[in-house]
């Protein structure tokens, strides 16, 4: 009989634990560096942890000349039947997640006039739709007449209970076109 309650209580506190909401946090600078904390609270707050990352996004070019960065995520996103994938994982999210705040305030230039304000003319109309449609607080100013650079900062809060996620995550994570753009990615 002892054995069976202590079953009983360990499957209803695993159930509790995955019914409980994890809060996830993104912030992040960019200036020459790309300055990211990740943070995820769970319990209320009471178990937190955070991982930080800092690449140097000009990976050695002092003059600004390469994000190669970009390179490989524009080669990793071309992967066939990834972006098929992200829309059926953000159908399987959506209404699962609840985001609480978006603050995101970026000063881009692409180092020539012409180029600069061509992604100012595709990408501010859609920031306005963003910011009208869910209420998010997103800036993207182009910088004319400067080199080629990203300024700004990032804050992304967001809270999700594990029981709902896991499986469209696992789903998404194991699939073919992920592993591909994965291995593109670090080729």
């Amino acid at each position: 009989m002892a054995a069976a309650v202590t079953v009983f209580c360990l499957i209803a506190l695993i159930a509790l634990l995955l019914v409980i909401p994890v809060k996830v946090e993104i912030r992040g600078s960019v200036d020459k560096r790309l300055d990211l904390t990740l943070r995820f609270k769970y319990l209320f707050g009471l178990v937190c942890r955070e991982r930080k990352a800092g690449p140097d996004i000009l990976e050695g070019h002092e003059d600004g000349e390469g994000f190669n960065w970009v390179l490989r995520i524009y080669d990793m996103f071309r992967t066939e039947g990834l972006w098929g994938r992200l829309r059926e994982l953000f159908k399987r999210l959506r209404g699962r997640a609840r985001i609480e705040n978006v603050d995101v305030d970026l000063s881009v230039s692409l180092g020539d006039d012409y180029y600069t304000g061509t992604m100012a003319g595709y990408l501010i109309p859609i920031v306005l739709l963003i910011n009208s449609r869910f209420g998010t607080d997103i800036s993207l100013q182009p910088a004319f007449e400067e080199d080629l650079f990203i300024k700004g900062h990032v804050y992304l809060d967001w809270s999700m209970r594990p029981v709902h996620v896991i499986r469209p995550l696992l789903s998404f994570y194991h699939s073919l076109p992920v592993r591909q753009a994965r291995l593109r990615y670090y080729a």
